[in-house]
């Protein structure tokens, strides 16, 4: 009792070794966790596999016609356009799709961070709002399942993105902030929103 008493006091205080000690580890821990994705990822041979509704998003991105796939299903076909219209090298997307896999859960964990230390002034409720960020990078980026669906010519992985970049724009929303960038916060986070219904 003693000991988890003297541990309740120093993560109350504001400057202490014990507060130190646990963002050293919780750093450690993320860098740890980014380079293992990291090197998963990148370690795979750069294929693009093919699913039965691969075509409904590819021939129109290889062909140019991007109005063709109606529009609900634009945002991917697009990605896809930027991509192979002129290179139409499949390592590219594989690599991008990668890269989006690592960028996406690293956004959310960013906003859910700067939001801790927006709102929490107590080092114990910073410690448990930090532990809990833990989960993003923890959940989504070793996850075969994502990892697969990123060697995948389908919008799994691209809606994956954009579900972060969403949970980062939601993040940042409820910070305090001057109403003009709330509002900005608010027009993004609502046009992404619309994105991602069209890209489903």
């Amino acid at each position: 009792q003693p000991f988890f008493r003297l541990l309740f006091s120093q993560l109350m205080s504001r400057s202490d070794p014990l507060w130190g000690s646990w963002r050293a580890f919780w750093f450690l821990v993320v860098a740890t966790v980014f380079i293992e994705a990291t090197f998963l990822r990148f370690s795979l041979p750069p294929w693009i596999f093919l699913a039965s509704d691969s075509n409904y998003y590819l021939g129109p991105a290889l062909q140019g016609q991007i109005a063709a796939v109606g529009p609900r299903t634009i945002p991917y076909p697009l990605f896809c356009w930027m991509l192979l219209g002129r290179s139409s090298d499949w390592r590219a997307l594989a690599i991008a799709q990668h890269t989006l896999g690592l960028l996406g859960p690293g956004l959310l964990l960013l906003a859910w961070y700067r939001l801790g230390a927006k709102i929490h002034s107590a080092r114990f409720t910073r410690a448990l709002h930090d532990l809990a960020g833990l989960a993003i990078p923890l959940l989504l980026l070793p996850s075969f399942a994502f990892v697969f669906y990123e060697h995948m010519a389908m919008l799994e992985s691209f809606s994956a993105f954009l579900q972060c970049c969403l949970g980062s724009l939601l993040c940042l929303l409820w910070m305090p902030a001057p109403p003009r960038r709330r509002l900005l916060i608010a027009c993004t986070t609502s046009f992404l929103g619309i994105a991602m219904y069209y890209a489903n």
